[in-house]
This record gives C-alpha cells, structure tokens and sequence, in this order.
C-alpha cells in the first residue's frame, strides 16, 4: 500500500466535520482492503512535530464509521475542533491487521476560523 502525502485540504474550527469517504486499496491487486478484521483504524490530528494529538478519532470512541468493510468516514464535532486554533496541523490516519501497524496517510490539514467563532 502507497503512503499518501500530501494535503487533506481546510477544515472549519466551528462546524462539524465529516469526512469523504476514504477506501484503502491494496496496491497489488487494486481491491479496496478489508477492514472488518482490523483491530484499530486511527485519525489524528496534532501539531507539526507533536507526539500528543489535539484530536483523535478511532472506532472505540465511534468517530470512525464503517460503511463497508473496506470503506469509512472520520466524523468530528465541533465541540473538538473548537479547541484548534488557525494554522496547519499534521493529520495522520493509520490501522493496525493482522498485528501489522499500517500508517498509509502522512498528511497536512489546515484548520481555518469558522464563522461565528
């Protein structure tokens, strides 16, 4: 599986954030990966050069939904990312198969003031 690197594009800090729809697809084969068996799917976000996320997303806390088993959506209240000032953060999103830790999205996310901030 590639890593993607790159932009995650702009998020409000005063609104509710729903993902796109995100399929990780096996490089060798082109098929979405299934994800029923993993036992962790993970999204941070944090502070460039921070061990500690400011956000986190994962399936215990229910901010990860399963669409299909190779399909999902990362959902954020407002409530949390109400606490993110303006500026660039490092978004990761990673899951952990078969014992194997997989980090295939190493990305930026800038969080820009909603309105009514």
């Amino acid at each position: 599986m590639s890593i993607y690197r790159g932009s995650l594009g702009e998020i409000s800090n005063n609104a509710d954030w729903l993902s796109p729809i995100i399929e990780f697809v096996d490089d060798d084969n082109d098929q979405g990966i299934d994800l029923s068996a993993a036992t962790e799917i993970l999204f941070e976000i944090r502070k460039a050069n921070c061990r500690w996320a400011e956000v986190t997303a994962n399936l215990e806390n229910g901010k990860i939904i399963l669409i299909e088993p190779s399909k999902f959506q990362v959902s954020i209240a407002k409530e949390e990312l109400r606490k993110l000032c303006e500026g660039q953060y490092q978004a990761n999103l990673s899951f952990t198969m078969d014992g194997l830790k997989h980090d295939p999205v190493l990305a930026t996310i800038t969080i820009v003031k909603g309105a009514g901030y």
